[in-house]
Order: C-alpha cells, then structure tokens, then sequence
C-alpha cells in the first residue's frame, strides 16, 4: 500500500522506512530521501499536535540515511521562478505565493 494511503493510526515503522528507502533511485540520492524523510516526519508531528495521530513511534524511530549530507547546488534565479510560477496551475501558484 502506498505510503499516502495508509491510515495514519496503522502506519508501521516499516511502512516509513520501506517509503524513505523507495526515494533513493538512480536519479535522487540518500540525501534527498533524507530531506523527504524531515518533511515526512514535521507533517506527521503535526498530526499528532493536531490530535490526527496517535503513535509518533511508527516515524520517530525511522533515522536518515547515515554519509548522506549533500546539499542542493542549484537554485531558480528571478526569472526562472517567475517563469515557473507563470506555468504552474491556479491552485498551485496560489500555494507558493
């Protein structure tokens, strides 16, 4: 089952760990599974603030992938955002403004 179509008083500790395993291609790397996994992980501690979950245990114990500290070397100058923002669909662009 999906990851987003797990229940969130069912998700294991091994459904987020087979997820953050399933980002690492030969396209992505660890370190941006690791980047998924720390949004993955503040959405789901959200969750629980919010009373939508229960058990933090089936994500908290879930570590990043180990030697994976690369960072993100390329960015969108002015006019390759606003270009992008032009393309993107309504309810999108209204999000990232």
């Amino acid at each position: 089952t999906p990851l987003g179509e797990t229940r969130l008083d069912r998700l294991t500790r091994d459904d987020v760990t087979h997820w953050r395993d399933g980002l690492v291609t030969d396209d992505r790397g660890k370190s941006g599974a690791n980047r998924n996994l720390r949004t993955l992980k503040a959405a789901l501690n959200e969750s629980v603030r919010m009373g939508y979950a229960t058990h933090p245990e089936a994500w908290r114990t879930v570590r990043a992938f180990a030697q994976a500290d690369g960072s993100r070397d390329l960015f969108l100058n002015v006019k390759q955002r606003r270009e992008f923002l032009e393309e993107a669909p309504p309810v999108l662009r209204d999000f990232l403004t």
